[in-house]
C-alpha cells in the first residue's frame, strides 16, 4: 500500500474550527476530550490516497460481522488502523498525533481495472489491485490537532500505510510519505525543498 506524495503535498493546509463543528470527530475519538472544554481547534488537513501497487486486493482482515457502523458518517468501519499521522519535530520527537480511530475501505480511484468495493450500503469493502483509496481533506478526522503545536518551525508530516501490517502485504519499503514542512501563521503550510517530500518504509 504506498501513500500519494502528489496527494498529501498538493493538499496541506491549516483551518481554524470551531469545536462545535466537529461532534462526529469527538465520537471516533479523533480529538482528545479536554477539546470539549476550547472553543476552537487549529487543524492540519491534507489528502490521504493510498493505492493498491501490489498482485492482490487488499481485504479487510475483520470479518464483516465484527464491522463498527459509525452513526455520524452513516457507514460501516471495516478496518481498525488503515493509516496513522504523525506531525514530527526534526530530532523525530512527536509533536502530534492523528487520532483517526478506523475506516471504512473503498476503490475511489483506479489506475487500471474498475472499482469494485464500497463503503455505502454495508457491503464488501477493500482496496482492488490497481486502485487507491482517498480521504480528501475535508473529511472528518483527515487532519491533525496542532491547537497546541508552536507555529514558525519545520517539521516533518508522516502518513503510514498500514501501520499494523495487518493484512499482510508483499512489500513495506513504501509504505510511508514523509513531507518536510513549516507552518506558517493563517492556513499555510509550506513543503521544504530540499528535502521535499519522500517514501520509505
Amino acid at each position: 500500500m504506498v501513500p500519494s506524495i502528489h496527494s498529501l503535498r498538493s493538499s496541506m493546509r491549516t483551518e481554524y474550527v470551531t469545536t462545535s463543528r466537529l461532534e462526529c470527530a469527538l465520537e471516533e475519538g479523533c480529538i482528545p476530550s479536554r477539546a470539549r472544554r476550547s472553543s476552537y481547534r487549529r487543524l492540519l488537513r491534507f489528502d490521504s490516497f493510498v493505492v493498491n501497487l501490489g498482485s492482490a486486493d487488499f481485504i479487510p482482515y475483520e470479518d464483516r460481522s465484527k464491522w463498527d457502523y459509525h452513526v455520524c458518517h452513516q457507514h460501516y468501519h471495516s478496518h481498525e488502523q488503515f493509516a496513522s499521522y504523525e506531525l514530527l519535530t526534526l530530532n523525530g520527537s512527536q509533536a502530534t498525533e492523528g487520532q483517526k480511530a478506523s475506516f471504512c475501505l473503498e476503490d475511489t480511484e483506479c489506475i487500471y481495472g474498475a472499482p469494485k468495493y464500497y463503503c455505502s450500503g454495508g457491503g464488501h469493502q477493500g482496496i482492488s489491485s490497481g486502485c487507491g483509496d482517498k480521504y480528501a481533506a475535508h473529511l472528518d478526522c483527515q487532519w491533525l490537532d496542532i491547537t497546541d503545536v508552536p507555529i514558525f518551525k519545520e517539521y516533518d508530516l508522516r502518513i503510514t500505510a498500514n501501520p499494523s501490517r495487518n493484512p499482510a502485504e508483499s512489500d513495506y519499503s513504501n509504505n510511508v510519505v514523509t513531507c518536510r514542512v513549516y507552518i506558517h501563521a493563517g492556513s499555510r503550510v509550506q513543503v521544504q525543498s530540499p528535502p521535499g517530500c519522500w517514501l520509505s518504509g
